[in-house]
């Protein structure tokens, strides 16, 4: 009896060293096959807004920073149209061009690259600072000029007013400007490390905001190295969500007919 115990122990273990030898393998082919069937959905998969009573039809494909980078995965989208006050977009510079696996190692890039994440987002000011943004802020960092205090003007450069840190090394706040023709304000990062004693990787950026439509505004980060660009990103970003619009008034004209 002992020994048909042994003998039987010994099967076992060999059986569970044989599960354990094949389960990585298994567990990436499980894996693989799960992000085939993901990948075939973005062909098909759509998020349906609704923001400040303006509606939009988003294909998944936008999302890889929410998606991927936030839950490792590409969810289903919901058939019915979401009410939303804000949604985070991921594109690729120039084109504004959203997730092909093709693509996958300009997305993978350390750093900001040629990767732009918007935020789409109801306005959240008074009606009344409804298109004059810009006047409000230069006015109140003037002030600030006049007390000494943050920020000095500076050259313009790109067709863009310029203002430009006060302080001195070791820490920068970076730069700010506003366009002339629109309402915008980009905030960008120091070119050098904001301190002399700063370890690591540094990747500085430009957050962006301006507005869509009555009611909506944009907030959008680029790589700095991308600034002189700022006109033609701006334009790119307000024609895609244009584009998005139209699908959504398209989608709904169709079921009325």
């Amino acid at each position: 009896m002992k020994k048909r115990w042994i003998i039987a122990g010994a099967l076992l273990a060999v059986v569970a060293a044989g599960v354990v030898a094949i389960w990585p393998e298994a567990k990436e082919i499980y894996e693989m096959k799960k992000q085939e069937r993901q990948l075939r959905n973005l062909e098909t998969e759509v998020v349906r807004i609704e923001l400040a009573g303006q509606h939009f039809n988003i294909p998944m494909r936008y999302l890889y920073g929410q998606a991927i980078e936030k839950h490792r995965q590409w969810p289903k989208a919901k058939k019915e149209r979401v009410k939303v006050d804000a949604l985070t977009l991921s594109v690729l510079l120039p084109d504004m061009r959203p997730y092909y696996p093709e693509d996958d190692a300009k997305w993978k890039v350390r750093g900001h690259g040629d990767r732009v994440e918007v935020t789409i987002m109801k306005f959240r000011g008074p009606p009344k600072n409804w298109g004059k943004r810009n006047e409000i802020n230069i006015d109140l960092i003037e002030k600030f000029i006049s007390e000494g205090r943050f920020y000095k003007r500076s050259m313009d450069v790109y067709d863009l007013i310029h203002y430009t840190d006060a302080n001195k090394q070791p820490y920068n706040n970076g730069d700010i400007y506003f366009a002339r023709d629109r309402e915008m304000r980009i905030d960008c990062d120091a070119i050098n490390p904001p301190s002399s004693d700063w370890k690591g990787f540094y990747s500085p950026s430009c957050k962006v905001a301006t507005d869509h439509s009555p009611g909506i505004v944009l907030e959008y980060y680029y790589g700095i190295n991308h600034l002189p660009s700022w006109r033609e990103i701006d334009d790119g970003l307000k024609s895609m969500f244009d584009k998005l619009s139209r699908a959504a008034q398209s989608e709904s004209t169709n079921k009325e007919e």
